[in-house]
């Protein structure tokens, strides 16, 4: 039975129990027509989470998996890239800062400018720009709205979480 098939099963479970014939003014159903679908439902619904639970473990596996993938992808694109750094050193060696053609490459040296500062040299201030940032301190903000102090914009929300063990 789907989640949904569960879903309107018990809307019609509420129902029932309210349900009474307009003519002679009883309950539709009987207490034992309600207890078996409560029972029914009970047993599909503790499947159904059941089910769900199981799923959403195999996806923490799937999660995991990806993780460890990504962090082995990361490790191999590092290894990759010193292989290449140690492979232009070993070219630079080979070209002694002379350019050379061959058929299927050509080997020259440009000049480029970088900026290199050095941390222990002081710099004039005008080299420097102001970065500011503005964070919110929820933890702040919560103790004072747990003081009882009002503050528009904010509020302290009470919500529930599902733990699963």
């Amino acid at each position: 039975m789907t989640s949904y098939e569960i879903r309107n099963q018990i809307d019609f479970l509420a129902e029932m129990k309210v349900s009474v014939d307009e003519e002679t003014g009883e309950y539709k159903y009987t207490d034992e027509e309600i207890k078996e679908l409560e029972v029914f439902l009970h047993t599909n619904k503790e499947q159904k989470l059941n089910s769900i639970q199981d799923f959403k473990l195999s996806l923490n596996d799937d999660i995991l998996r990806f993780k460890n993938k990504k962090s082995v992808q990361d490790a191999n694109i590092k290894r990759v890239e010193k292989k290449q750094e140690y492979l232009k050193e070993l070219q630079n060696i080979l070209l002694g800062n002379e350019k050379l053609k061959t058929d299927e490459f050509n080997f020259y040296y440009t000049t480029t400018e970088r900026l290199n500062v050095r941390i222990e040299a002081p710099l004039d201030s005008k080299f420097y720009e102001k970065v500011e940032t503005t964070v919110l301190n929820k933890a702040f903000l919560k103790k004072a709205l747990s003081n009882g102090e009002i503050i528009q914009g904010a509020e302290l929300v009470e919500s529930k979480n599902l733990v699963v063990r």
